[in-house]
């Protein structure tokens, strides 16, 4: 499918984005294409990104999915716009707690 963007200068846009992202300079993705409706983040496999068994962790992939995503659309929007998808917003408590319980 062929995706036209409103905003002619996108790429920069998403490309400056992502670069304001600490969580992304952490694990190391990075940006390996950005084009209407499309956009790829990848990152190499660090040991420091692993869960207990050596696989890297589905925290890692599953936010490298969530911005490549989230950018995706973002090539669509007009100049203005801006996914967010952070939880926490700035001023919010300090922490997070994930409860897991089995019922």
């Amino acid at each position: 499918m062929d995706f036209v963007a409103r905003d002619p200068d996108f790429a920069k846009r998403v490309r400056g984005s992502f670069e304001a992202q600490a969580f992304m300079r952490l694990i190391g993705a990075r940006l390996e294409r950005v084009e209407p409706g499309a956009v790829d983040i990848a990152l190499d496999f660090r040991q420091d990104l692993t869960q207990q068994h050596g696989f890297l962790h589905a925290a890692v992939v599953a936010g490298i999915a969530d911005s490549a995503c989230g950018y995706a659309a973002c090539t669509l929007m007009p100049a203005e716009s801006a996914p967010v998808n952070g939880l926490l917003p700035p001023g919010a408590p300090s922490s997070a707690t994930a409860p897991g319980a089995e019922e």
